[in-house]
């Protein structure tokens, strides 16, 4: 992925989530990128496969203030992503797959 493509994503994700500012919406763009290539959703790993774009260290440290950042309205923000994702969709009833392997026995 280009810087540009990257710069791309990050306006769309500005447009999908308004309650963000430039540098939170490129944090959430450079971090799903990231966990695309990845196939990982864990932060260090996110950043390594993001050493052209930064350090990893870095990357790592500004993806972990982003997450554990309490000014984000995470309610609002997964509302409005939710809303995003299941019009593109285009089913009535789409159906959720949930993988709870790790989750163990906190179902219970």
């Amino acid at each position: 992925m280009s810087r540009e493509q990257l710069y791309q994503w990050q306006a769309q994700i500005a447009h999908i989530l308004p309650e963000l500012g430039y540098w939170q919406s490129l944090v959430v763009a450079l971090y799903s990128v990231g966990m695309v290539i990845a196939r990982q959703s864990s932060a260090s790993r996110v950043a390594e496969v993001l050493g052209w774009m930064s350090k990893p260290e870095s990357l790592r440290r500004r993806f972990e203030r982003w997450v554990a950042n309490e000014r984000v309205s995470w309610q609002g923000n997964c509302q409005d992503w939710s809303r995003w994702v299941l019009a593109r969709v285009g089913q009535a009833h789409p159906v959720l797959l949930v993988d709870e392997t790790k989750l163990g026995n906190h179902l219970a």
